[in-house]
């Protein structure tokens, strides 16, 4: 939902920054003429964000609004380090380097993302959630200990309020601007009495696509309930349900280098690309399979993205959170369900891409904690059950296409944990904790393959694997000053193994693990109005799981499957800063740099497949390795030296916000921002035309807030400089160096009227 808001700034990070709104639970403290208190929960307690030795971000309620928030991939815009984009339905979170190229509903995400502290498994699952928010953290780094599962690189915590029992209050919030813009936010909070509250919340957002050919476009709507039960002091209940409906053409891509410069918005089904992918595929249909040219011309336009991309999906969850005060402890009980219902189609590189999927879990979190001024703790166990079903279809006719039914794939996870700070002086406090896990997937199915013209060849498979491992953290804290703190922390992360299916075969890959350490210091000066936060890190990332789109290694068509690609290291530093130069006046800077490196990157791809497709990495001489009684011939692709993907070397943002109060009480507050970011990978081919550009971004906000603080008024402008900001890439299966990617929008304006009461 795009909201103007006033008096709120467009990032709170963090190391952090000021003026975020805390959690319903945890109210912000107002220091004298400086910057807030910022309260986040990110460790399972409610502490200030300058006392946690995290790397976290936090992004107040306004503060998403105010960047016109809706979508999950919009985060990249606000967070230095972190790069999301989407493959059709399917959500590719990176922070840092570590992430997953989830291209199919096979894959689990690498950053954990939780909604009220319920996991959403499903990287398509992940979208409209971003209304009525109180705050929304951004972790980096491993968080094993206390989130387990899917949280090698990190989690992304989006905390939405809850009903109060102050007062009958809601909101309302509108919103029109270019590409046909419209949408709309509300949030109506009832207490029925001392006991009983409700909170009601929506949203509506609607665009047309960014893209020439209509995608990139959004169409969803949802609508969240909460009951809040608190019959004494002592125990509370609260009660939520949720659904939404994403629809329209879905995410789409566009050509890298673009066909146009002056226009790099062109979509793959836009007759500009259609020529383009045609023409390419003609050629490798003449050259690598002989046919004649009239023959390949003609199959070649079999390749065309003739459009009908498109998106339906129905999440709906729900979920309680049940607090008991007992005294020496409070013990927290958390159950969750959620469902995943949908289909899309959509374009990778040249041939179309088809998934239904469906998807069931089923949560539940039980701890203990406590906070003393000595002693602080939390232990529990953790149990998550998901059955999931899908069909899809991978298009590469003349060659081949290739058809999956999977019906059973599941996933069966338990846990118990542990995590402790004590403080063995006043300034100096010890850090520890550790969780063991035990993930058990399954996989029955089967399809077939269609090879040219001949006839299809069935298929069916089944498997099952175990994976058990135990994380830890450990670190010191020590208070240099009242307000400056001083840490060294060491954790490690662990993501379980999976299964790919390749035309008639299932191939499993293994865990994938990382170790961060972290040395930082928080501090606050000059009577509590700068905040200088830095933050060195060094991240050893083991047997990250690389996903790609070719023909399998055990042959029998093209598939998108994944394998395990030795060692990677990230080492860099953070740099964050907020000054409140007068009360009217906030200005803040954050800078990452990102030194990022594959140690050791290989993996094997059969003959044919490595030097029809180009690479930027070495090719290997022709060998065989044994699959069962056969012997395939392959060439081993070594890729080791280059910089990890999506992991830019230097990114950044910077903000400054000016308030102009009037004697009636009300304001007018403008806020300028940019960020920028140097060159990525966007894939691990590793050619020129997957080196995506760097970019700057800078957005404007201006805002007219009534005297009564009841009703406002506002304008924006977003990406000033019309970038083009690509955040992925892809290269096109049969057409050596033809690369499509995501890309962020263009220049957009509007308007927007929040009321409130």
């Amino acid at each position: 939902m795009r909201v103007g808001l006033c008096g709120a700034p467009l990032l709170v990070s963090g190391l952090s920054t000021a003026n975020a709104q805390s959690a319903p639970d945890a109210a912000d403290v107002q220091a004298a003429e400086g910057l807030q208190e910022i309260v986040v929960t990110a460790q399972r307690r409610a502490e200030d964000i300058q006392r946690s030795s995290l790397a976290i971000t936090a992004l107040s309620g306004e503060a998403v609004a105010r960047a016109g928030l809706t979508q999950i991939q919009d985060l990249s815009s606000l967070v230095p380090g972190v790069n999301i984009s989407l493959e059709g339905a399917q959500t590719q979170i990176y922070v840092r380097g570590v992430g997953t190229f989830a291209a199919n509903p096979l894959a689990d995400a690498a950053v954990a993302v939780n909604v009220d502290q319920i996991n959403l498994a499903r990287p398509s699952a992940i979208n409209a959630l971003f209304y009525d928010v109180s705050r929304v953290e951004v972790l980096k780094g491993p968080q094993g200990t206390l989130y387990g599962r899917n949280a090698s690189g990190g989690a992304i915590n989006v905390i939405t309020n809850s009903p109060t029992f102050d007062a009958v209050s809601g909101k309302t919030a509108l919103e029109g601007g270019n590409y046909g813009t419209i949408s709309a936010q509300g949030a109506l909070n009832v207490p029925l009495n001392d006991v009983v509250a409700l909170r009601g919340a929506f949203e509506y957002a609607k665009h047309d696509g960014y893209l020439s050919d209509g995608t990139d476009d959004e169409n969803q709507a949802a609508a969240r309930i909460k009951a809040l039960f608190r019959p004494n002091e002592a125990f509370s209940l609260l009660l939520s349900a949720d659904y939404a409906k994403i629809g329209g053409r879905g995410a789409g891509g566009a050509d890298y280098p673009a066909l146009d410069a002056s226009n790099p918005w062109i979509g793959q089904s836009d007759p500009r690309s259609n020529a383009v992918k045609v023409s390419g595929t003609s050629t490798f249909l003449q050259q690598a399979l002989h046919l004649p040219p009239a023959v390949a011309n003609q199959l070649a336009t079999l390749a065309a993205n003739t459009g009908g991309d498109f998106i339906d999906y129905h999440p709906w969850g729900i979920a309680a959170d049940a607090e008991w005060d007992l005294d020496w402890a409070t013990l927290s009980v958390i159950p969750g369900l959620r469902h995943n219902d949908g289909s899309y189609l959509t374009h990778s590189g040249t041939f179309p891409y088809f998934v239904h999927e469906g998807d069931r879990t089923a949560s539940l979190e039980s701890r203990l904690g406590h906070s003393s001024s000595q002693l602080s703790w939390a232990v529990g166990a953790y149990y998550f059950n998901e059955h999931q079903s899908y069909q899809s279809s991978v298009n590469t006719q003349p060659v081949s296409s290739t058809y999956a039914n999977v019906p059973k794939l599941d996933d069966h996870n338990w846990a118990v944990f542990g995590q402790a700070s004590y403080s063995l002086t006043e300034a100096l406090r010890i850090i520890g904790g550790v969780r063991y896990t035990d993930e058990r997937k399954e996989i029955d199915g089967g399809g077939y393959v269609v090879s040219g013209t001949k006839a299809p060849v069935p298929s069916a498979f089944s498997d099952s694997k175990t994976w058990t491992s135990t994380n830890w953290k450990g670190g010191v804290e020590y208070d240099l000053a009242p307000q400056s703190m001083l840490y060294l922390t060491a954790s490690t992360g662990f993501k379980a193994g999976g299964f790919g299916t390749a035309g008639s075969a299932v191939i499993p890959y293994d865990p994938e693990k990382l170790k961060a350490y972290e040395l930082g210091i928080k501090n606050r000066f000059l009577d509590n109005t700068l905040q200088l936060n830095v933050e060195v890190f060094y991240w050893d990332y083991l047997n990250q799981q690389v996903a790609h789109l070719g023909p399998s290694p055990l042959g029998g068509g093209a598939a998108y499957y994944t394998t395990n690609a030795g060692r990677a290291t990230m080492k860099g530093v953070n740099f964050s800063t907020v000054y409140q130069a007068t009360r009217l006046d906030t200005v803040k800077l954050e800078v990452e740099y990102d030194q990022s490196r594959y140690k050791s990157f290989t993996y094997n791809e059969n003959v044919g497949y490595a030097n029809a497709l180009n690479t930027g990495c070495a090719i290997g001489p022709v060998h065989s390795i044994a699959v069962g009684s056969v012997a395939v011939p392959v060439n081993t692709i070594d890729c080791s030296g280059f910089e990890a993907e999506k992991a830019p070397r230097w990114s950044g943002s910077a903000s400054i916000e000016h308030v102009f109060p009037f004697h009636t009480g009300a304001n007018v507050t403008a806020d300028l921002s940019t960020r920028a970011s140097s060159a990525i990978w966007g894939a691990v081919d590793f050619i020129p035309n997957e080196r995506l550009h760097s970019f700057t971004q800078t957005n404007f906000n201006l805002s007219y807030t009534s005297a009564k603080q009841n009703w406002t008024v506002g304008a924006y402008v977003r990406n000033i400089e019309n970038s083009s900001i690509y955040t992925n890439a892809f290269q096109a299966q049969f057409v050596a160096g033809l690369v499509a990617g995501s890309i962020l929008a263009p220049r957009t304006y509007g308007a927007t009227f929040e009321v409130s009461f």
